[in-house]
């Protein structure tokens, strides 16, 4: 025992010896032995100690330093993949892989949150409670089966999970981890969440709640996604032509009016998702359908023809709604316009007042060739107090 003891011990400094050989190289900017005797404390296989995701992380600095961008992302792949990696370190490497590269996916585990899902199923249905209860977070296992047995929670679980179908899945990458948010319905009941946390290279259980229908960010991207089905449905039924309207479908369809609203979930108020309507089946898989009616963190919660939800940066939103011709409010916003635009249409709309109706006239017609770029000042007008303003402006925005 002594003698594996000192042979670890000799290993240990030797490590340590090469590690601070690799760091004072990197210090010097002298890559190449930097790379080297970093290789040396990685190919000790000390497990992914402490010592190995350093050494990993300096290797990935060394290697994004010479130009070798994939090496550099092998080495933080497999750190934060580590579930041994420090905090610290993560971040720092979350920080370097972000500027390598936007795309976080290849760090997320190769088991999706689906397969997961129903890997939990096979386990918990077929009395395989132990094995389930080994995919839960620590935290969960605590806090939320701690007041039932092993095996009441996997019966539990098993029935809920297959009485209910997948909806939606949700993936982020914060903090240096995967999180996925599984959404459950059974198509009657309020929907249920299934949260995942990345433990390492795996999926673990960190959740099981109702969705709050109110509150939770998750309640638009389900309804949003029912809202596709229920327009798939009514255009099969009008020779593949979309309703003129959302309310339309209160009508035709058995859709209560709530699952065409919007919710701000930090107040819970609700507003319609903004449509575009004359569209048929016919429309290429990526034209726009329905959106959220205003943004959120920069990012507008989109519904595509081919029945997919998904977040979309606001800018990008808004230049493929004018390219597709959206009718949507709020596409333009004042400050958007250059100053003489803005002089420009202020004076048409003065000219709507004008006492010649020819004036008026073509005011009008000018208004509604660039009616989208008008809109911001056109809705200042709206309760104007020039009568034919304000019956103007109001029938330009109708259009």
């Amino acid at each position: 025992m002594e003698q594996v003891t000192q042979s670890m011990l000799a290993l240990l400094i030797a490590i340590s010896g090469a590690l601070h050989q690799g760091l004072e190289h990197l210090r010097k900017k002298e890559y190449e032995p930097a790379i080297q005797a970093l290789t040396q404390v990685i190919d000790a296989k000390l497990a992914e100690s402490e010592l190995t995701l350093i050494a990993r992380y300096y290797r990935a600095v060394a290697n994004v330093a010479k130009g070798n961008k994939t090496a550099a992302q092998s080495d933080l792949k497999a750190l934060l993949q580590s579930p041994n990696v420090p905090a610290t370190l993560a971040s720092d490497a979350q920080k370097l892989y972000g500027e390598l590269t936007n795309d976080f996916s290849s760090l997320l585990p190769e088991q999706t949150p689906e397969a997961f899902v129903r890997e939990l199923l096979v386990l918990a249905g077929s009395k395989q409670a132990q094995k389930a209860i080994d995919k839960v977070s620590e935290s969960y296992r605590q806090y939320g089966i701690y007041q039932h047995t092993v095996e009441e929670w996997a019966e539990w679980l098993s029935t809920l999970l297959s009485s209910h179908a997948l909806e939606w899945v949700k993936l982020e990458w914060v903090d240096g981890r995967g999180l996925a948010a599984v959404v459950l319905s059974d198509g009657e009941h309020e929907p249920w969440r299934v949260d995942l946390v990345q433990e390492g290279a795996a999926w673990k259980l960190q959740k099981v709640s109702l969705l709050d229908s109110r509150r939770d960010p998750l309640t638009n991207f389900v309804r949003l996604r029912h809202l596709g089905i229920q327009l798939t449905l009514y255009a099969s039924q009008t020779e593949n032509r979309y309703p003129p309207d959302l309310k339309e479908l209160t009508k035709s369809l058995e859709i209560e009016p709530s699952d065409l609203l919007w919710v701000e979930t930090s107040t819970g108020e609700e507003s319609p998702f903004v449509y575009r309507p004359g569209l048929t089946t016919m429309a290429a898989p990526e034209t726009l359908l329905a959106a959220a009616p205003r943004p959120i963190d920069n990012k507008r919660l989109v519904l595509k023809m081919d029945g997919s939800v998904e977040e979309m940066e606001e800018a990008l939103f808004v230049a493929t709604a004018r390219e597709q011709e959206w009718r949507a409010p709020n596409l333009v916003k004042k400050e958007d316009l250059t100053e003489d635009d803005r002089l420009y249409i202020a004076s048409l709309i003065t000219q709507l007042a004008a006492d010649d109706h020819d004036k008026r006239e073509a005011a009008r017609e000018a208004l509604m060739q660039m009616r989208e770029a008008a809109e911001p000042l056109l809705r200042e007008h709206v309760d104007a107090a020039d009568p034919e303003v304000r019956l103007s402006v109001r029938e330009i925005l109708l259009q």
